[in-house]
């Protein structure tokens, strides 16, 4: 056994039996490179990650290799959802020096944790035209211990490039409605007509430029807009990237057609998707939406929470050794198991005797229900009973294989993230459940991984670990805001309005504008850098500036309307040079320009205003601020201005929409409410 056993990290303790002398990420380690002079291989992935569990087959449990490694270097195993703030220095490091990236990251790093050579997979052998692991090792401790000028030249325009690369570009003037045009411009040049999405293979779901799309469509009333986000909403739904027996997205679709995933299911994705078909959905009110957004949540809250509250991390994409082997059917099996129901269930989605991946079936819709219904004279009522019967006993036979491996680490940060999707899920379709899980999964964070205003980052083996970065408390504090108006605990507002006070004492850049991904006095950081694009997360500057904008607008302080000011003038020339990638700012700009729609309702001894709020939960408002205060105990973020001259009429609770600078009547009717949003 190496160091790994008693790793706070699953994917750790995966690399617990191999010969290699992995260390985890911290001082004995760091220590152990400098009093003996070795480099350090510094390996990054995480638990869900397939070419992370192909390289460790072939080369990490392999004794001659190990050999290699334990002689040569000190060996650090590192899980990237754990220490993004490392994956992030030294993922920019092989981007710059190969133009490409991606997981395992292997990095060797000298002593001082200083980079000098990397790259992502390396086979056993010379293969795919990249060198064997085994002549890297050598090559790379050749190269260590006697190329040493080279090595400080190299060391040397290493630092430049970094320099170069954490130089800021700040703007100086704010954003103007031309910016949004130009953005959602540029955006739409990307989106593919045929397939629904941005860009071809392999193909992610781009749930922030979606996200923009739908603003645009209702600041213009373009439908094209709409037409952009439900064709590849429709799309992803009806493909193999859908989880159509268990629900749950894969991480994204290797081909541009949505049909063959990468099978891992991340926490992160299926949080932002059913966010955004929620959304739809109370724009359209079609009920292919719901049932998608439903599955979504559904999926969640049956496999990936734990039982004390907590959402786990992923799901492995691999299972008995092979990627997708849970999810694939034969044609032959599915015909046992269904009997005459199989020509039906087969012609929906799709099964072949042939297969579409690997011999096996990826179920994916291939037809309308009414073009299947035709073809088998029966009614669409008829096909869709045999299509839901068919899922359920295809659920219940997939439950008797061996199931792909959890990574049941809690992660505050994409907990986050399913907690605003949860929220949403509660306003527009009323379940109680939904509610339940919002409030059980936050006081989870309250108890298990936060001291205070401090924040951890991962909670397992029932204990917290490592100090939260700058995602952590972003998306926690606009969790707290969505949560705070679906559920109206005043609590979560109050936590909010700290924990942003938290995020400027330790993470904010007075010089320059925004915020540094980690806190001030972290150790064994080699740069402070920070988080300024969107990946498959949004960026945590992109939330924080969403966030200053909607606690301004709550509390009138000034203070943070000028912080937020500042982001948009340092971001705002990035929006213009790449707006895929800077999509969360876009949508904070949209907010700024645009402005918000404030909710204001008084009542009176905590009545209840669901006559008023359930209408309006259901619609899609964009940049809705939502605020329920007593008479008698009115909430202390509110400015004076918000509730000055405002009162209950006749004892009931009574409604204000705010919209540039006005406000309307008092209201107590809700459909006189409603005709404030239009149809």
């Amino acid at each position: 056994m190496n160091h790994l056993r008693d790793s706070s990290s699953p994917y750790l303790r995966q690399h617990s039996g191999n010969p290699v002398d992995w260390h985890p990420w911290g001082e004995a380690a760091l220590s152990l490179a400098v009093q003996t002079g070795k480099p350090i291989l510094l390996s990054i992935g995480y638990s869900a990650c397939h070419w992370c569990h192909v390289m460790a087959h072939e080369s990490f449990e392999d004794p001659e290799t190990a050999g290699i490694m334990n002689e040569h270097f000190i060996c650090i195993k590192v899980d990237r959802e754990e220490h993004p703030d490392l994956d992030q220095i030294y993922m920019t490091f092989v981007q710059m020096t190969t133009e490409s990236g991606g997981w395992p990251l292997n990095v060797f790093l000298t002593p001082a944790l200083e980079p000098f050579y990397g790259g992502t997979y390396f086979p056993p052998d010379d293969r795919y035209g990249r060198p064997s692991w085994k002549k890297i090792l050598l090559s790379v401790s050749h190269f260590y211990r006697v190329e040493k000028e080279a090595l400080a030249s190299n060391l040397n325009k290493i630092r430049q490039a970094y320099e170069m690369s954490l130089a800021e570009k700040t703007g100086q003037s704010l954003p103007q409605k031309g910016d949004l045009d130009h953005a959602v411009g540029v955006l739409g040049q990307l989106y593919d007509d045929h397939n629904g999405g941005l860009g071809g293979a392999p193909k992610f779901p781009a749930v922030q430029p979606l996200y923009f799309f739908l603003l645009q469509y209702q600041r213009n009333g373009d439908k094209k807009y709409l037409d952009m986000v439900t064709h590849t909403l429709t799309k992803m739904g009806r493909g193999g990237i859908y989880d159509h027996i268990g629900g749950g997205f894969a991480r994204y679709a290797v081909d541009e057609e949505w049909l063959v995933p990468h099978f891992e299911k991340m926490l992160y994705d299926n949080a932002q998707l059913a966010g955004i078909y929620t959304d739809v959905f109370s724009i359209t009110d079609q009920p292919f939406y719901a049932r998608i957004a439903k599955g979504i949540l559904n999926f969640v809250a049956e496999q990936l929470q734990n039982p004390a509250g907590g959402f786990y991390s992923s799901l492995d994409a691999d299972s008995e050794g092979r990627e997708g082997k849970y999810y694939i059917w034969d044609r032959s099996e599915i015909e046992k198991a269904l009997g005459e129901l199989s020509p039906v269930f087969c012609d929906y989605f799709g099964v072949t005797g042939a297969g579409n991946f690997e011999g096996g079936n990826i179920l994916h819709i291939t037809n309308n229900i009414e073009v299947t219904a035709k073809k088998f004279n029966y009614s669409i009522r008829e096909t869709e009973s045999v299509i839901d019967k068919g899922l359920a006993i295809l659920k219940t036979i997939r439950k008797k294989r061996i199931p792909p491996g959890l990574d049941d680490k809690i992660l505050t940060s994409w907990n986050a993230l399913m907690i605003s999707a949860f929220a949403r899920g509660y306003e527009v379709f009323g379940t109680p459940l939904y509610r339940e899980i919002v409030e059980k999964n936050i006081e989870f964070i309250r108890i298990n991984l936060s001291e205070g205003n401090r924040i951890f980052r991962s909670y397992s083996n029932n204990q917290k670990h490592f100090d939260g970065c700058l995602d952590d408390y972003a998306y926690l504090i606009r969790a707290l805001l969505d949560s705070y108006e679906a559920i109206l605990d005043e609590s979560y507002l109050y936590w909010a309005y700290d924990l942003l006070h938290q995020v400027d004492k330790n993470f904010q850049d007075t010089k320059n504008g925004g915020y540094f991904y980690t806190p001030s006095g972290r150790q064994h950081i080699l740069y402070r850098m920070k988080d300024s694009h969107d990946q498959s997360v949004p960026s945590s500057n992109g939330l924080m500036l969403q966030n200053l904008l909607r606690l301004h607008t709550i509390t009138e302080n000034e203070d943070l309307l000028m912080k937020a000011e500042k982001m948009m003038q340092r971001y705002l020339p990035g929006t213009r040079e790449n707006p895929y990638a800077f999509a969360s700012f876009l949508l904070a700009m949209d907010y700024y320009l645009t402005g918000a729609t404030e909710l204001i309702i008084l009542r009176s001894n905590r009545q209840s205003c669901s006559r008023l709020l359930d209408p309006l939960y259901k619609r899609y408002i964009t940049h809705r601020i939502i605020l329920v205060s007593s008479v008698e105990n009115p909430i202390s973020l509110l400015s004076e201005n918000m509730l000055e001259g405002k009162r209950c009429i006749d004892n009931l609770p009574t409604a204000f929409v705010c919209q540039n600078f006005s406000c309307s009547p008092p209201i107590t009717d809700p459909s006189a409410l409603e005709s404030y949003f239009g149809n």
